[in-house]
């Protein structure tokens, strides 16, 4: 293993094992790591596999879409 590479890989153990969660992301904004901590907070049930290379963006939005769409729900649609 590489200088570089032994590095990378004790920063991800280090991160994986942070109770907070953390989102790495590139210069398009796009996910490069997701923290087993953020996958339980992100409240979707999604892998870091569905979640990694996924703009922030569109993560946020869909989200909050998905907010929107529950509290919709819960106003207009009869019980």
């Amino acid at each position: 293993m590489t200088d570089s590479a032994q590095i990378l890989h004790r920063y991800e153990l280090i991160l994986s094992s942070a109770v907070d969660g953390i989102y790495g992301l590139d210069i398009d904004g796009r996910i490069t790591f997701v923290n087993p901590a953020a996958l339980k907070m992100n409240g979707w049930g999604l892998s870091k596999k569905h979640l990694v290379n996924w703009g922030i963006c569109s993560t946020i939005i869909a989200k909050k879409m998905v907010s929107i769409i529950r509290v919709m729900s819960a106003r207009f649609m009869p019980p």
